[in-house]
Order: C-alpha cells, then sequence, then structure tokens
C-alpha cells in the first residue's frame, strides 16, 4: 500500500509543480539593426532629339523659349494657372516637347510636368491648331 501512496503523492506533486516549472524564462527582445539596402538609382530619361533641331533640349530651356515668346513666365507654365495667355504658351511648351523629344511618351511627360496625359493631348491638339490656323494673336498679350 505504501507503494501506491508514494507514487500517487508524486505523481500529485509532478502535477502541481509542473506549471510552475514550464514557465517560460523571463527574456527581454533583443532588437538588431538591420542595415537597409541602399535603394535602386533613378534612371535618367534619355530623349532622341531630331538631327534638325537646334533649340534648347531641357524643359526648363524650351520653357524659357516659350515663356519669352508668349510674354509669360516659365514657372507659370509649369504651374496651374488657367489664364488664356498661360494656357496657350503652355499648350505650346507641351507641344514643342513632343516635338523636340519624339521618343519620350506623353505618360513621361505628364509625370516630369505634374499633368495628365490626356491633358497633354487635349493641349497638343489645340497647339497644333493654332499653328495651322496661323493664329498669332495669343503671342505677346
Amino acid at each position: 500500500m505504501t507503494d501506491w501512496f508514494e507514487h500517487y503523492k508524486a505523481v500529485k506533486n509532478r502535477i502541481r509543480f509542473a506549471a510552475v516549472k514550464s514557465k517560460p524564462p523571463t527574456t527581454k527582445p533583443v532588437y538588431r539593426l538591420v542595415k537597409e539596402p541602399e535603394p535602386a538609382p533613378i534612371p535618367a530619361i534619355i530623349f532622341e532629339v531630331p538631327e534638325d533641331y537646334s533649340g534648347p533640349i531641357t524643359l526648363r530651356g524650351i520653357a524659357r523659349e516659350v515663356a519669352e515668346e508668349f510674354g509669360v513666365k516659365a514657372d507659370d507654365i509649369f504651374g496651374r494657372v488657367r489664364i488664356k495667355n498661360i494656357i496657350k504658351a503652355r499648350h505650346e511648351f507641351w507641344l514643342r516637347c513632343t516635338e523636340s523629344s519624339p521618343g519620350m511618351s506623353l505618360c513621361a511627360l505628364g509625370r516630369l510636368t505634374k499633368t495628365h496625359h490626356t491633358t497633354l493631348m487635349h493641349g497638343i491638339k489645340n497647339a497644333k491648331a493654332n499653328r495651322e490656323n496661323g493664329n498669332e494673336t495669343t503671342r505677346k498679350l
């Protein structure tokens, strides 16, 4: 009988202290400094310039040329102002950009000028119509 009693006592103690012994040790979390990888370099946008074009090939250069011709500021061409002569200058700027760099898509030009490509399509269409009609009244207002 004592064997059963000793056995029962041993099992009871194992069950009672099992929860105490099985607690995981309290440890502080380990923080490691991980060096983030370098971001990939942004590729340069390469434009194809027609051989017969001798003017400026930068957007700012084209904007300065158009702004001088229309009598507006170059910064207004890149802005959001909706005044008639500035809009005409902006449309002409977009047309000259597409003419000077035929390899550049309207989406790429839109990203550079912060304009939706369908707005560029509309403006380029209007600038071509103004050229065909010989509408010089918008210049130097």
